[in-house]
C-alpha cells in the first residue's frame, strides 16, 4: 500500500485507530497481571497510547493540509514531509504486526514474554522519538515558503535556527540503531544494515589499535556482543557518530581498501579484460565548444598544491579498439595462435565518480558494481580517483573531475568508444561531483553529458533547518554527525 499515491491522512488515521484499539486491549489484559513482565508490558502500552493520541495524531493533522505545497509537481507527490510521514507509517505497521501477534499469543505457554517485551519497548521508544520529529516538523513548516523545504532565512533569525537544530540533534537516537534499526526499509535491507551497524560499533573499539591486524582482531571479538545485544550496539553507534573525527571515517570506510577486500571483485564479480589505471595531465589542452563557435582552454587542477595529475581507472569487459595504448601487456599471440581480435568501439562511455563522503574510498573499492555495469551496459567506464579531503578540500576534487571529463570527451578514440553517448554517474559525494562537472561543462560551453545518474547525492548543503535534517537522525548508513564532519572536511573547515 503506497502512502504517496493514496491519501496519507486516511491511511495513517486508519492504522493509528487500529493501534490504539490493540494498545487498549493489551492495557486491559496486562494491568492486573501478577508477573514481573506484566508491569513492563502495561507501562509500554500506556505510553504507546499516549504517544499516538497526544502526539502522533495532532502533529500529523498539522502537517497534512500543507503537504501538497512542497511536492515536486502536482503529478509527482513527493517531499521531505511526506517521507517523514512514510517513516511514521512504516513504524506503525511494524507495531501493528507486533501487537496483533501479542494479542493472539499472549496466553500461550510458548509465548516468549521477555523477548516481545523488549520488542515492544524498542518500538514504543521509536514512535516516541518520531512524535518529537513530527513536532519539530510542524514548527519548521511554519517558517517555510511554499515549494521550499528549507526554512526562509528572512523569517527565521539565526538564534531560532540554531536553537531548533540543537534541540533536534539532542533527541535520543539510540532507538533508531537498536532493535528497530532500518525499520523504514524493505525486509531485504535488514541484514545488510544490521551488518553495517555491527561493523561500525565493533570497529570503533579496535580503532585505537596500532596495527591493522589488531584492529581486525579486536573488531571480530567485539562483533559478537553487538550482535547479541542490540541496545549496546545502538549506544556505541550513536556515541561513535557523535564523537568520531574524519580520520575514523577514513579508516572505517577504508576497510574496502585493505588487501583482502581489494581482491574480492576479481573473485566474485564478472571478469573484465581491461582494468588499467591511467594518469592524466598535468598539461593544458584546447577543445571546441559544443556549438563549434569557439575554442576553450582546459587547464589542469591547480587548487591548494598547484598543477597535478589526475588518476583514472579504465574498466571494460572487452578489449576494444583504441584501448591497447593503455594496456601494460597488449594482447599477443600465444602458442602459434593470432592475438585476440580487438572488439569494435562501443557507442557509449560512462564517466564515473566514487562516493565516500569526499574523504575516503577509491575506484578500486567500487569495482564490485563497476564490473557488473561494464558487462551489462557493454560500454567502457572511466572512474575518477579524485584527491580526498581534508588534505585536498574544495575545489580540488571538482577541478580534477572536470579535467578528466573534458579529457575523456576529447580522447574517446583512446578509450574504446565512439563517444556517440557520454553519461556521467556517481554515488553520494561522487554524484555531487558529477552534477557539478556537468554544470561546469555547460558553463564552459563544451559538450555536456547526455545523462547524469546521481544516487543518494547531497545537492543542497546548508545548515538551515529542513526535513532532511530530521531524516538524518535515523539514517542507518550516514548519520548526521558523520555527514557534518565529512562536509566540513570537504569545505576546508577544521573541527
Amino acid at each position: 500500500m503506497s502512502l504517496e499515491n493514496d491519501n496519507p491522512g486516511r491511511l495513517l488515521s486508519s492504522l493509528i485507530k487500529e493501534l490504539k484499539s490493540l494498545a487498549l486491549s493489551n492495557i486491559e489484559y496486562f494491568q492486573n497481571g501478577n508477573q514481573s513482565h506484566h508491569a513492563k508490558y502495561h507501562t509500554s502500552f500506556c505510553l504507546l497510547y499516549e504517544y499516538l493520541d497526544m502526539g502522533i495524531e495532532p502533529n500529523i493533522a498539522g502537517l497534512l493540509p500543507r503537504l501538497s505545497d512542497f511536492d515536486v509537481s502536482p503529478d509527482l507527490k513527493g517531499n521531505g514531509y511526506r517521507s517523514l510521514l512514510r517513516i511514521v507509517y512504516k513504524c506503525c505497521l511494524h507495531l501493528a504486526q507486533l501487537l496483533r501477534y501479542i494479542v493472539v499469543n499472549r496466553d500461550s505457554i510458548l509465548f516468549r514474554r521477555a523477548h516481545y517485551c523488549k520488542e515492544v519497548e524498542a518500538y514504543v521508544s521509536t514512535i516516541g522519538q518520531l512524535r518529537a520529529c513530527l513536532y519539530y516538523a510542524n514548527k519548521l513548516i511554519n517558517y517555510c515558503q511554499d515549494g521550499n523545504l528549507f526554512a526562509d532565512e528572512e523569517n527565521l533569525n539565526e538564534n531560532i535556527a540554531e536553537q531548533l537544530m540543537e534541540e533536534v540533534e539532542m533527541l535520543n537516537q539510540d532507538c533508531f540503531y537498536g532493535r528497530c534499526l532500518g525499520f523504514q526499509f524493505c525486509d531485504s535491507m535488514q541484514r545488510p544494515l544490521h551488518a553495517v551497524a555491527i561493523a561500525m560499533a565493533s570497529f570503533s573499539e579496535g580503532y585505537q589499535e596500532n596495527s591493522q591486524v589488531m584492529q581486525l582482531a579486536t573488531s571480530l571479538v567485539s562483533s559478537g556482543k553487538y550482535w547479541m545485544n542490540p541496545e549496546l550496539r545502538a549506544q556505541q553507534v550513536v556515541y561513535t557518530t557523535r564523537t568520531a573525527d574524519v580520520s575514523f571515517c577514513k579508516a572505517f570506510w577504508g576497510i574496502t581498501e585493505t588487501e583482502i577486500m581489494k581482491s574480492l571483485p576479481s573473485l566474485v564479480c564478472p571478469p573484465v579484460q581491461v582494468n588499467e589505471v591511467i594518469s592524466l595531465g598535468p598539461d593544458s589542452f584546447e577543445m571546441p565548444t559544443e556549438d563549434g563557435s569557439d575554442i576553450v582552454m582546459i587547464t589542469p587542477p591547480c587548487s591548494h598544491t598547484g598543477p597535478g595529475h589526475v588518476q583514472v581507472r579504465l574498466i571494460s569487459s572487452l578489449i576494444r579498439q583504441g584501448q591497447e595504448c593503455h594496456l601494460k601487456q597488449p594482447p599477443k599471440s600465444k602458442n602459434g595462435r593470432p592475438a585476440p581480435k580487438l572488439a569494435p568501439k562501443a557507442p557509449g562511455l560512462l564517466v564515473h565518480c566514487h562516493g565516500g563522503g569526499f574523504v575516503a574510498q577509491s575506484s578500486k573499492s567500487h569495482e564490485v558494481y563497476l564490473r557488473h555495469w561494464a558487462k551489462e551496459l557493454n560500454v567502457p567506464i572511466l572512474s575518477i580517483d579524485y584527491s580526498l579531503a581534508p588534505e585536498f578540500p574544495f575545489p580540488r576534487a571538482l577541478e580534477e573531475c572536470f579535467y578528466a571529463y573534458a579529457w575523456a570527451t576529447q580522447n574517446c578514440d583512446k578509450l574504446g568508444t565512439t563517444g556517440e553517448r557520454i553519461c556521467v554517474g556517481g554515488d553520494s559525494a561522487g554524484g555531487n561531483l558529477m552534477i557539478s562537472t556537468a554544470m561546469r561543462a555547460a558553463e564552459f560551453g563544451i559538450r555536456r553529458p547526455d545523462g547524469v545518474m546521481a544516487a543518494y547525492t547531497p545537492v543542497l548543503v546548508r545548515y538551515t533547518p529542513s526535513p532532511s535534517r530530521l531524516l538524518c537522525l535515523m539514517d542507518p548508513l550516514l548519520p548526521v554527525g558523520i555527514l557534518s564532519r565529512c562536509l566540513a572536511a570537504y569545505a576546508g573547515v577544521s573541527d
